[in-house]
């Protein structure tokens, strides 16, 4: 059942690369509102942080091309990192530890606009986890450092503000569709972030 999963999570990742490939590859349709002189790429993204007892920091960069005016794809980066001050107890020496993780990764994405301000989000994300795990021995509590291979496949839609002819606000809305027991997201998730004409 593992191996089918696996299988059919490479099958779909492939796919998506192959089409992205396809996409890429042809020339404007003929209904597309951009011509030859539009600068069809940009970038953007999302920046997130958070200092105290809990830190967190997220910085996912994008880059993508207008396909056709409605159509655009891309790819994406991203790193996480994370620290719970007091995440365990130790009762064997009374005090609390800490945990850290570190998410790195990258994915390819899909917009479909139905109007300018509205689209549909398609994205397969595959991440690397790094990540504290605490062991009980009986007589003292051990810190171990995991790491997994993390795939999702995302899926929703998301609202975009101009704020100038070129750069825009987004607020996506998504759902993961291979969640598992190491996911770093819990559905749905929130992601807010902006994107620039080049």
């Amino acid at each position: 059942m593992v191996r089918l999963r696996y299988i059919i999570q490479k099958a779909l990742f492939c796919s998506i690369l192959v089409f992205c490939h396809y996409v890429y590859a042809q020339p404007p349709l003929p209904n597309s509102a951009l011509s030859a002189k539009d600068n069809r790429w940009f970038t953007g993204g999302n920046i997130g942080f958070q200092f105290g007892d809990q830190t967190f920091i997220d910085i996912s960069p994008l880059c993508g091309y207008k396909v056709i005016e409605n159509f655009h794809a891309g790819i994406s980066a991203t790193y996480k990192y994370y620290q719970y001050k007091k995440a365990f107890y130790d009762p064997y020496r009374a005090k609390w530890l800490s945990y850290t993780g570190n998410i790195i990764g990258g994915s390819v994405f899909a917009r479909y606009f139905v109007i300018p301000e509205v689209f549909a989000n398609l994205e397969y994300e595959m991440l690397w986890l790094s990540f504290d795990d605490f062991y009980d021995n009986g007589n003292t509590i051990s810190k171990a450092r995991e790491t997994r291979y993390v795939p999702s496949l995302l899926a929703g839609g998301g609202y975009r503000q101009y704020i100038s002819d070129k750069t825009s606000f987004d607020i996506v809305v998504l759902w993961n569709f291979l969640e598992s027991q190491y996911s770093p997201y819990d559905n749905p998730i929130i992601r807010i972030g902006f994107s620039v004409d080049l």
